[in-house]
């Protein structure tokens, strides 16, 4: 909903779009860890619900600015395997959209974040002889991707890169040191 309590019905409101696309993935997929690693549908942090027992087991928030919930979901999903549940049918509360979220902040830390936490938790889910093998070939999909891009851009007499492949390649950069990282532990 707006400032002024206008809520947000248009179906094609960005804000609408993406979260409806998210949740089809889930509807599709019918697995909340796959649906969470495809797209975040949570939101905001305001709709979790969980027992005391569980809260103690998960822990407290981890310190990313804008991600913290979207990690914290994962790792309930991890520590509770199926006994996490979404309820997709009842709105429970309204998300107040306006200048002061950080949603608008968010476009390229959060981007940044959201590779470090989809990294993890992808890894994560896999058992451990394959987590190598997932990383070194998301790695190189990441590469033959900005590779494509550039070729693309090389080919159609473009001399500097746009903005959005200049984000690429710095996504790229980041998940290439995520992954390292990673594979370091």
């Amino acid at each position: 909903m707006s400032d002024a309590g206008a809520v947000f019905t248009d179906p094609y409101f960005g804000w609408n779009t993406w979260h409806q696309k998210n949740r089809d993935w889930y509807f599709a997929c019918q697995d909340l860890y796959t649906a969470f690693l495809k797209g975040n549908f949570m939101v905001t942090t305001s709709n979790l619900f969980m027992t005391a027992e569980a809260v103690r087991q998960v822990g407290q928030f981890c310190s990313l600015r804008y991600l913290h919930d979207y990690d914290y979901i994962f790792r309930m999903l991890l520590a509770f395997p199926d006994q996490v549940g979404y309820v997709a049918d009842e709105q429970l509360l309204y998300y107040r959209i306006h200048d002061g979220n950080t949603l608008g902040e968010a476009a390229i830390t959060g981007r940044q974040q959201d590779v470090e936490v989809i990294s993890k938790y992808m890894l994560a889910a896999l058992p451990e002889q394959y987590r190598s093998l997932a990383a070194a070939g998301t790695e190189r999909l990441m590469i033959l991707r900005d590779e494509l891009e550039q070729v693309r851009s090389e080919l159609s007499g473009q001399t500097e890169p746009s903005v959005r492949e200049r984000l690429h390649l710095l996504l790229s950069a980041i998940k290439y040191k995520l992954r390292k990282k990673l594979r370091s532990r």
